[in-house]
């Protein structure tokens, strides 16, 4: 693969191949002469010509180069010329999470059983950043656009332009980067990064997941809601869930069950009170069958006891 490949596959970089547009770049569709399809994302620079975001661009090599996993992008080259400056990523054809669910006939056909193994996939993945990779990778910038399928609904995170690498012999505090509506609470009054910020938008996330749109007015309803009337916002699943698709079946509902507990102990005010990624990938990975309703009560709003409790998730966290 070399820069003349690029150039020649998107006819220079000509708007007809772009498939994608974002705040760092645009995202062309490139076939290469060995007829491998690779995604491009060619960085935006200012006017003058000069990088609009060289930091991002460094921190997504030094966050990727070194990361393997199944459901991490992966990151086959990247150049610096005079003209361009690209990444060249492996082609998922599904697009991303986002306009999977804004689409009313696709989502049809992304049904509860494959909602549940994106979400034990993100896990796994996530789990992976925080605990297994030297130093742990902090993404920041969560949100259903960054996650992106494959033909098969296989996840994949991407986009790790704003990803920190915490070093516990260094500062990380840094400023402010994250999409409204995934964004931990706590980031209002401090720019310390750690993985809990992570956590909650994982959180955040997976209630996207099973809602089918963005859970913003959900999150906000039971994180301002006092905890002593935690019985008048209890919640009954079967109120939140995608309403485009049919009831869960009896295995299905366990599975959204779990899901949707575990996204609500991610979501826990307190960040000393989430759960590890880790401890969310264990819990997706079991399996092991629950005594629920199809639709029982939620009661998001009762504390993280309350859910540690449902859930038989370990603490404290």
């Amino acid at each position: 693969m070399v820069y003349e490949n690029i150039i020649d596959a998107t006819e220079n970089f000509d708007p007809k191949y772009c498939i994608g547009v974002g705040g760092r770049g645009s995202v062309f569709r490139a076939e290469l002469p060995n007829g491998q399809v690779v995604a491009v994302k060619k960085l935006h620079a200012t006017d003058g010509g000069t990088l609009r975001r060289l930091k991002d661009f460094t921190n997504e090599i030094r966050a990727l180069t070194n990361v393997r996993h199944r459901n991490i992008v992966k990151l086959y080259g990247f150049c610096t010329h005079i003209e361009h400056t690209f990444l060249v990523y492996e082609f998922l054809e599904g697009g991303n999470l986002m306009q999977l669910l804004s689409n009313d006939e696709t989502t049809s056909k992304f049904d509860w059983s494959k909602r549940a193994n994106m979400v034990k996939d993100m896990a796994t993945a996530f789990s992976y950043m925080h605990q297994d990779c030297s130093p742990s990778i902090v993404h920041r910038e969560i949100s259903s656009k960054n996650i992106l399928l494959d033909s098969e609904y296989q996840a994949c995170i991407s986009d790790f332009g704003t990803a920190r690498l915490i070093r516990l012999d260094s500062s990380n505090w840094t400023t402010f980067v994250g999409t409204y509506g995934y964004v931990a609470p706590e980031l209002a009054y401090t720019m310390e990064v750690n993985e809990k910020c992570d956590v909650y938008s994982f959180g955040a996330l997976v209630l996207e997941v099973i809602m089918g749109k963005h859970p913003g007015d959900f999150i906000s309803s039971i994180l301002s809601a006092p905890s002593s009337t935690s019985t008048a916002y209890s919640v009954l699943l079967k109120d939140i869930v995608d309403p485009r698709l049919s009831s869960p079946s009896k295995q299905e509902s366990k599975l959204v069950v779990l899901m949707a507990k575990l996204a609500l102990s991610c979501i826990e005010p307190n960040p000393q009170l989430r759960p590890t990624m880790k401890q969310m990938s264990v819990q997706l990975s079991k399996e092991i069958p629950t005594q629920f309703n199809i639709f029982p009560m939620l009661e998001p709003g009762s504390g993280s006891g309350a859910l540690k409790k449902a859930s038989g998730l370990p603490g404290p966290w």
